[in-house]
């Protein structure tokens, strides 16, 4: 979800990052959704739609489900003229690198291809090899062939675009046997050489509800089959914040001590000190 605006956010900034947000992202989005992200109220809301659209500059859809309004601006017919640089298509070469030896062989291909297909829109036909150039060596201490899994990660990214409930067979590391669960996914994370699929165990009838979060690794999955279930869920808080694998629970306080040896690395502080850290 996008970064709340502030509250004492005049209403002309509100009315451009209301405009913003949904004239960039393409995604739906209800009026409780929008006054959580603006920190206002519906009526708010309600009015600055209103006035996006009485300014003619963009046209607003509406689609309901389950008694919720949601909106959207369209897109326009007309595909704007667009021309890239040498050095933009060199940074989309960098971030493909970057993740290549994560991808499985056929979305490698297929990225390598897309970016390929991005020099004609370069002013100078003969600047392509220049944007083209590769500047970037990754080194993994090992990795994941993603191949067999490449069906999974498609099926998977469907849903999270389309918000499809998945049924999945899933093998976590403490178990014999894989066992079924229904998922709402909300994100692929890559960390360090493995894909995880960020998602909510969802109820299993139903408008799907959040049971609890769960965090998969995309190598222990047996199947996925998307279902005609529709899911309107946030992030799990731990993916919100940016706290990646760290599951919600109870605080509780606790003392640590560590070793001299690793305490210029646990916080700024003299090495030959002990450092007590009380975290709650």
């Amino acid at each position: 979800m996008p970064r709340k605006i502030n509250q004492e956010a005049s209403p002309s900034r509100k009315l451009l990052g209301l405009f913003s947000l949904l004239l960039f992202s393409g995604e739906w989005y209800s009026l409780p959704d929008l006054a959580q992200i603006f920190k206002c109220s519906k009526q708010t809301i309600s009015r600055l739609l209103e006035e996006i659209e009485l300014s003619h500059e963009a046209k607003i859809e509406r689609e309901t489900r389950s008694r919720t309004c949601f909106y959207r601006i369209c897109a326009p017919k007309k595909q704007p003229h667009v021309s890239l640089t040498p050095a933009e298509i060199s940074q989309l070469v960098l971030c493909r690198d970057l993740v290549m030896h994560l991808l499985p062989d056929d979305l490698r291909a297929s990225v390598a291809r897309t970016i390929r297909q991005t020099t004609v829109l370069l002013p100078e036909p003969e600047q392509r090899c220049q944007a083209m150039d590769s500047y970037i060596q990754v080194s993994v201490r090992g990795q994941i062939d993603y191949t067999p899994f490449h069906g999974f990660l498609d099926a998977l990214l469907q849903s999270i675009r389309e918000k499809h409930v998945c049924e999945i067979e899933y093998l976590a590391a403490n178990l014999d046997q894989p066992k079924l669960h229904e998922i709402a996914p909300m994100r692929i994370i890559a960390y360090r050489e493995a894909l995880y699929v960020s998602a909510w165990k969802v109820t299993p009838k139903g408008t799907p509800e959040p049971v609890h979060p769960m965090l998969l690794a995309l190598h222990r999955f047996k199947s996925v089959i998307p279902t005609r279930r529709t899911f309107n869920l946030p992030l799990p808080p731990s993916e919100a914040e940016g706290l990646f694998g760290l599951m919600p629970q109870e605080p509780f306080k606790a003392r640590i001590r560590f070793d001299r040896s690793v305490a210029p690395g646990v916080a700024p502080a003299k090495p030959d000190t002990l450092r007590l850290l009380t975290v709650g």
